[in-house]
């Protein structure tokens, strides 16, 4: 699962989804921060990742073989 967060969006209620799709069953949520240039990884509330421009976003247990460059996405 994907979530941008929009301008408008705080970091609260872009947290809030993210522990929706947890709580659901989503097995990793990728929450994209446009004006942090970031990307968090969620496997659950306690496995976090963060990205940076530098770093690579891949998903092995999902996606085996995607790698996609953090800085690429906000190109």
């Amino acid at each position: 699962m994907l979530e941008v967060a929009s301008p408008t969006d705080s970091r609260g209620y872009v947290l809030a989804k993210v522990a929706m799709w947890l709580e659901v069953g989503v097995k990793v949520v990728w929450a994209a921060w446009p004006d942090e240039r970031r990307v968090t990884v969620f496997r659950s509330e306690s496995d976090i990742t963060l990205l940076d421009e530098g770093d690579t976003l891949t998903c092995e247990e999902l996606l085996p073989g995607f790698a996609l460059a953090v800085g690429e996405v906000f190109a």
